[in-house]
C-alpha cells in the first residue's frame, strides 16, 4: 500500500509539472504498467485533453472480485488488451500508428463505452475507426492477399452513417486478427517442421563417415535418377508453393539444405547402414542408442532445438 501512495504522489506531481510548464489543459494523460510472469493485468487510467470522464457502472456490473478492493463499483470499468494501449495512445497524441501495432481502438466497438471524447464527435471516431482497419488490414495483407471490404465503410462515412462505419470496422477488424492468427500459427508450423526435418537430415548426413564403407557403388545409375528426380520434384514443388504464398527466401534455403541432406544419404547412408546391420550382431536396442549418439554429437551438441520467427 505504501508503493502505491507513493506512485499516486509521483504521478500527481508529475501531472502538475505538465498543466505548469504548459499553462493550458491541452495535455492528455495515459497511465500503465508492465507486468510479471504470473500476473498478466496492469492498470490502464487515462485523464486529461480528449479523454472521456468517468462513466456511472452499467448493469451486469463490470466489476469483478479483482476489482471490489478498488472500492470503485459506482464507476464503469472497461478492459482492454495491452496491444490496444498503442493506438489509443496515438490517436490522442494524433500520429501515425505504430508500423507493428495489432491493436484495437477501445472506442472501434459503439456498443462499449471507449476511452476517447474528441472534438469531431461521432465523425472524429468513425474516421479513427476506419484508420484501424486500414492499419489491420494492411498487416494481413502483407500475409496474405488484399481483403477488398473498405468500400462499404467509406461509403458509410461519406453518407455520414456514423454508427454504421464503426460497425462494419469493428467486424472487419475481428476478420482481420482471426487472419493474422491463423497465419501466424500456419507459418510456425510450417517452420518448425522444415526445421526439424533439415536437423535430422542434417544429423544422418554427418553420420555417414561413422558408418563402414562399401566396395561396390551402393545404388543403381536409375536409382540414382529417380532419387534425384523425386529431390528435385521436393524441392521446386516446395518453392513454387512458397512462390504462390509470397513466402520470404529464406524459407527456400530451408528446403534446399534438407533435400542435399536427405538424398546423400539415401544414396549413401542407407546401404551403408543396411549393410552394417546385416554383418552386426547388435539388437534393436543397441542401434536405437546408437541412432541416438549419432544425433547428439553433430555440431548441435545438446539435442534438438526448434525456434520460430
Amino acid at each position: 500500500m505504501n508503493n502505491i501512495q507513493v506512485v499516486d504522489s509521483i504521478v500527481r506531481e508529475t501531472e502538475k509539472l505538465f498543466l505548469d510548464f504548459y499553462g493550458d489543459d491541452e495535455t492528455s494523460f495515459v497511465f500503465t504498467a508492465d507486468h510479471d510472469p504470473d500476473n498478466t493485468q496492469t492498470p490502464l487510467i487515462a485523464w486529461g485533453k480528449g479523454v472521456r470522464g468517468p462513466l456511472p457502472d452499467s448493469s451486469p456490473s463490470s466489476h469483478d472480485d479483482f476489482s471490489q478492493p478498488w472500492k470503485l463499483e459506482h464507476v464503469l470499468r472497461r478492459d482492454v488488451s495491452q496491444a490496444d494501449i498503442a493506438p489509443l495512445m496515438a490517436s490522442l497524441v494524433g500520429i501515425n500508428w505504430p508500423v507493428n501495432s495489432v491493436g484495437v481502438l477501445p472506442d472501434v466497438d459503439h456498443s462499449r463505452a471507449g476511452f476517447l471524447d474528441p472534438r469531431g464527435g461521432e465523425e472524429a471516431l468513425a474516421h479513427a475507426a476506419l484508420v484501424n482497419t486500414q492499419v489491420l488490414l494492411e498487416h494481413y495483407r502483407v500475409k496474405h492477399a488484399r481483403m477488398r471490404k473498405l468500400g462499404s465503410i467509406e461509403h458509410s462515412l461519406r453518407e455520414g452513417r456514423w454508427i454504421e462505419a464503426r460497425r462494419q470496422s469493428a467486424q472487419l477488424i475481428n476478420t482481420c486478427l482471426e487472419g493474422l492468427r491463423y497465419l501466424e500459427t500456419y507459418d510456425r508450423f510450417l517452420i518448425r517442421f522444415i526445421v526439424i526435418v533439415a536437423y535430422v537430415g542434417w544429423a544422418a548426413y554427418t553420420s555417414i563417415p561413422l558408418l563402414p564403407a562399401l566396395d561396390s557403388p551402393p545404388v543403381s545409375a536409375a536409382r540414382i535418377g529417380l532419387v534425384d528426380a523425386f529431390t528435385l520434384l521436393t524441392f521446386f514443388g516446395s518453392a513454387m508453393a512458397f512462390w504462390i504464398q509470397n513466402s520470404p527466401w529464406t524459407f527456400y534455403v530451408y528446403v534446399a539444405f534438407p533435400c542435399y541432406f536427405w538424398r546423400v544419404f539415401y544414396l549413401r547412408g542407407i546401404p551403408a547402414l543396411l549393410r552394417a546391420i546385416s554383418q552386426s550382431s547388435f539388437s534393436s536396442r543397441q542401434l536405437c542408442i546408437y541412432g541416438l549418439l549419432v544425433i547428439s554429437l553433430t555440431p548441435e551438441h545438446g539435442g534438438m532445438r526448434v525456434s520460430s520467427s
